[in-house]
């Protein structure tokens, strides 16, 4: 390229004068040559010397090859008006910027020793002529996207040799397994690069050029090219425990997977990829189930081996095999609470059907005695047995056991430890014979005739003895109660063994209970219903006192009625219906209090509780899967003519093989398969919730306004799939559900009840009972803990 000298200048008595336009080209390797002319206006010693030097913008002369920053300058010719021809020729050691203005100074001596400078003559290097090589891609660089990437490759006033290959090529990289594979010539300037990479992972973003070596290039020697950013993938594992990890229930816990910027190689997981970091001895991966490319569940194991610290770096690692790319990825960090398990393994209560008195346990011989009439079949007896709080026992409560030899028991502590129980079986003698029992028998049989005479009661058309033999049981069961209060501070009864499933005591008894808040816990072969104390204390009990009832009865019993069976297991499968049968039991749930005298007796039944009780099923005899599990919920089947099943949510209990659940109400009740539940558990005053067991947050609690629990609206409704409208001019906001729509207008009472939609805060609140109930949610209130489950 040709310099172009923007002036030419005079300093002192040297005049230099440039050549215009400059006869200075840029040669090949950086050599530049400059000529001119100068002369001496005094003509006293004339242009002794000249210099020339190229000055940055930075101030600094550019050095030669040779180290040198002044260039002098040669006379070839002489003019005869004094002026003298000269040339400097520079070769520099470094290219000339592109764009950049740079200086030519010339350094003259006029004899007088005197060197005088002129800056004024500049250049700009536009590079015209420069050579060079840039890459390129059309698409941003990644870690994911690497492998067959192609760089578009473009030289510079150059050209590519006839014929390359990916040797003349060389990647400059710091990722490791990234080479270049093809290279495609396009034309004499262009070329594609196709690159190849392993998948070997790396976390900080990086760049990356290429030098083509001589051999590719037409006479020319090798080039590197600009810089080309590669992003680098942050992938990430995200392990989250569908409920807390606790040691006890460690067996048969889930470990959710959430994989980010990577997926999994394929739907074939192998558990052995699935590494437990920081795990108690015991635990380890059972089973690891495919959901989606970036999802999996990981069922664990634990052989109960007890530990005693809690651990708080408990993490998962996934093996780089089971992954599309990248290396092993390690969670974040789990927390796993330790049990301080206890070591009491007493028999606390042991009783049969029908037994005379109470049974004697014996703590420190570790043994149990009890007595049955004369005539007792003892070769299948089922026995309700209470033991210490996290103690097992085997054969377990409610299991047929032949007592005509003394039976050993295996009590099973918290801990771990055990201890053998011997039960015994004494058959009373036969009547008339010397007993040490008959004068009591004889006082109890004396005082329940005396209680029949004064009392009479029982069902509408029942007999004089059938009634007589109600009054005996009921002054039985509620001994049994009575006993187990004294004994585990619990009242406690099992109905196994009993065809009808029915319990019976007299009222007073669940004041008592109440009085001493004491629960009432009732079981009938695999089903425990638990009521608080006070829970039955309804307005309806309170009426049924004042009506001279003055005795009550709990049934639990299996639903037997195949009629009724089909007809419910028909309602849980029916078109629309989000349930299905998984083959569990189903029995009826029901109270009658009942008194009257003589054969002219009366009932009534009593349809709900003060608040939910809980029912828990025991599923070890049902074969479970993971998805069973996952949308397990309990089930009440309302209105006797229509059927309605109702889904109530609920807990599975992965230790114990049980599922709990609530419900304020009697019916028939079971545990089914429930899909697209939503479960929401909100205490009032409290800004957490928890939203199908996510902990959620809101910027304003939950409140209680005359009674009515209110909730923000936005919360609930979309918590519910509602799509919220606000209609700004009319103050109406309007929630829709699929078919299912609702308007509510701020500070109008909302139709049905005493209170108004409610702006608080900026955020609009409602009343959560209207809500679910107009989207078909069902609610349950616990007035101890002003807490609110809603199941839809």
């Amino acid at each position: 390229m040709f310099l172009t000298v923007c002036a030419q200048g005079e300093t002192g008595n040297a005049h230099v004068i440039l050549s215009y336009p400059l006869n200075g080209e840029i040669m090949e390797g950086n050599g530049i040559t400059v000529t001119g002319a100068a002369y001496d206006s005094d003509n006293d010693q004339g242009v002794k010397n000249v210099a020339v030097a190229i000055k940055a913008p930075d101030g600094k002369y550019l050095q030669s090859t040779g180290g040198f920053n002044i260039h002098p300058a040669y006379f070839p010719t002489t003019t005869s008006d004094g002026f003298n021809s000269w040339k400097s020729q520079i070769s520099l050691s470094s290219w000339l910027s592109q764009g950049v203005v740079y200086t030519i100074v010339v350094i003259v001596n006029d004899g007088k020793s005197t060197e005088l400078t002129d800056p004024s003559w500049t250049f700009i290097s536009s590079h015209t002529d420069s050579k060079g090589v840039n890459i390129n891609s059309d698409v941003e660089l990644c870690e994911a996207n690497l492998d067959e990437a192609v760089l578009g490759l473009e030289l510079i006033n150059m050209a590519f040799a006839d014929s390359i290959q990916p040797d003349d090529f060389v990647l400059h990289s710091n990722i490791s397994g990234l080479v270049i594979k093809n290279v495609i010539r396009e034309n004499n300037s262009k070329a594609s690069l196709v690159l190849d990479y392993e998948g070997s992972d790396f976390d900080e973003d990086t760049e990356i050029s290429v030098t083509v070596k001589s051999s590719a290039l037409k006479n020319w020697n090798s080039l590197t090219s600009n810089t080309l950013n590669i992003r680098a993938s942050k992938e990430s594992l995200t392990v989250s425990a569908g409920e807390q990890l606790i040691e006890n229930l460690l067996n048969g816990a889930v470990l959710n997977i959430q994989l980010k910027d990577v997926t999994f190689r394929d739907q074939e997981i192998n558990a052995g990829n699935f590494l437990l970091v920081n795990a108690p001895e015991g635990l380890s991966v059972a089973e690891v189930v495919y959901q989606s490319s970036t999802t999996a569940a990981v069922n664990l194991a634990f052989t109960n081996s007890d530990f005693d610290t809690d651990i708080n770096d408990f993490s998962l690692t996934i093996k780089a095999e089971a992954l599309s790319q990248g290396s092993d990825l390690n969670s974040n960090l789990l927390y796993i609470k330790a049990v301080n398990e206890r070591s009491d393994k007493l028999i606390t209560g042991f009783t049969v059907p029908g037994q005379v008195g109470q049974s004697v346990i014996d703590s420190e011989a570790y043994t149990v005695t009890f007595r049955v009439p004369y005539g007792t079949t003892v070769t299948s007896l089922i026995p309700s047995i209470l033991i210490s709080e996290g103690a097992t026992v085997s054969p377990g409560s409610g299991v047929p056991q032949d007592f005509s030899q003394p039976a050993t028991y295996l009590v099973t502590a918290e801990d771990l430890s055990t201890q053998n129980w011997v039960v015994m079986c004494i058959v009373e003698s036969p009547p008339g014979e010397n007993n040490e029992n008959d004068s009591q028998q004889n006082n109890d049989n004396h005082n329940e005739n005396n209680d029949n005479n004064e009392d009479d009661y029982g069902h509408d058309n029942t007999s004089h003895d059938e009634i007589t033999s109600e009054s005996k049981r009921k002054k039985n069961d509620e001994a049994i109660l009575r006993e187990t209060v004294r004994s585990t501070g619990k009242a406690f009864f099992s109905l196994t063994g009993r065809p009808e499933g029915k319990v019976t005591f007299l009222l007073d008894f669940i004041n008592e209970l109440e009085k001493n808040n004491v629960p009432l816990i009732i079981e009938n072969n695999g089903i425990t219903v638990e009521f608080p104390p006070g829970v039955l204390k309804t307005s309806l009990w309170e009426q049924a006192l004042q009506q001279g009832h003055s005795n009550v009865a709990i049934k639990i019993g299996e639903l037997t009625d195949n009629d009724k069976r089909g007809a419910v297991v028909r309602a849980l499968t029916a078109e629309g219906s989000n349930i299905a049968a998984i083959g569990c039991k189903m029995v009826e749930l029901s109270i009658e209090t009942f008194g009257g005298s003589g054969n002219a007796s009366y009932s009534r039944q009593v349809t709900g509780f003060n608040e939910p009780v809980s029912v828990t099923f025991d599923m070890s005899s049902i074969n479970l899967g993971i998805l069973h599990i996952v949308e397990l919920s309990g089930v009440r089947i309302d209105n006797e003519v229509t059927l309605n099943p109702v889904p109530l949510g609920g807990i599975y209990d992965r230790n114990n093989k049980t599922f709990t659940f609530y419900t304020d109400k009697f019916s028939i009740l079971t545990v089914g398969q429930a899909k697209n539940l939503v479960t929401m558990s909100l205490m009032v005053g409290n800004t957490f919730s928890k939203v199908n067991g996510i902990l959620r947050e809101t910027d304003i609690p939950m409140l209680l306004f005359n009674n009515r629990v209110m909730v923000p609206l936005r919360f609930i409704g979309e918590a519910l799939g509602a799509e919220i409208q606000w209609e700004e001019n009319t103050g109406t906001i309007i929630v829709r559900q699929g078919k299912n729509e609702v308007k509510l207008v701020l500070n109008q009472p909302i139709p049905g009840f005493d209170i108004a939609a409610t702006v608080i805060k900026g955020r609009t609140l409602v009343p959560i009972r209207y809500i679910a109930e107009s989207f078909g949610a069902q609610i349950m209130w616990f007035p101890q803990t002003k807490t609110v489950y809603l199941v839809r």
